[in-house]
């Protein structure tokens, strides 16, 4: 079998002129996910009696069981329907719940509690590709240094999320917290856009596509940009592997 030498890549080659479109892409995006997520699921016992809702621990796990329907779903249909949609339409749903909870202070406590639960639901969805696009978007010489620092920029994420909520709601309010959440996530809606493609369609399609021939050719593979049509299998089916 024929075995292939792959340059060692560098930390900073992830800035350098060739990858820093994807190391942005990748952290923020996994960065904006985990934030409001690890702050609602922290303290979701208190945020959800805020609301009302005397089983706030309940709720919490509630949010945590439909997050793994999330995955469940994301991880059954993500290679046949593509990335894109389990990306950009729940990134705008999310923005619309946290505003309506926000702005909705007197609302039922039956669709406060929906509402967390489909905000759990989607995020998990865009969740699953935190840990798909490091893995696609970067090739092979710096695909092992490019995720872990994304996957570092995500922990600062979740940290932030989880030391502000209990601030937040203690000076501002709950329901001003969770406009906070709205502008957090209405920023990274457009925010995503900013480090390459124009619009969020165009963020990475890989579904079918093989990611070695593309590493033996030396394509990049940036945000916006499709992988090749002739590489096309399954996930189950990866193709040939050339032997000598």
């Amino acid at each position: 079998m024929e075995h292939e030498h792959v340059r060692k890549g560098t930390f900073g080659e992830l800035f350098s002129a060739p990858y820093w479109r994807m190391t942005v892409f990748a952290a923020w995006f996994w960065f904006c996910n985990v934030l409001p997520y690890f702050a609602i699921a922290t303290f979701a016992d208190d945020v959800l009696k805020k609301y009302g809702l005397a089983g706030g621990l309940a709720g919490g796990v509630g949010l945590s069981m439909v997050a793994v329907v999330g995955v469940a779903v994301t991880v059954a249909l993500i290679d046949k329907a593509g990335r894109r949609v389990f990306t950009v339409p729940q990134q705008w749903i999310i923005t619309v719940i946290f505003l309506v909870i926000g702005l909705w202070s007197g609302a039922p406590t039956a669709v406060v509690l929906g509402l967390f639960l489909l905000f759990s639901f989607l995020n998990a969805m865009n969740g699953v590709l935190t840990r798909i696009y490091p893995g696609e978007v970067f090739p092979t010489e710096v695909r092992g240094v490019g995720t872990g620092f994304v996957a570092a920029v995500s922990r600062i994420g979740a940290g932030l999320g989880t030391f502000l909520l209990p601030i937040g709601i203690e000076k501002f309010g709950v329901s001003a917290s969770m406009l906070i959440a709205c502008g957090h996530c209405l920023q990274r809606c457009p925010g995503i856009t900013a480090v390459g493609p124009r619009n969020q369609w165009q963020e990475p399609q890989r579904n079918r596509r093989r990611i070695r021939p593309l590493d033996n050719s030396r394509q990049r593979v940036m945000p916006g940009r499709e992988w090749p049509q002739d590489n096309a299998v399954t996930a189950t089916n990866p193709g040939p592997v050339p032997t000598a």
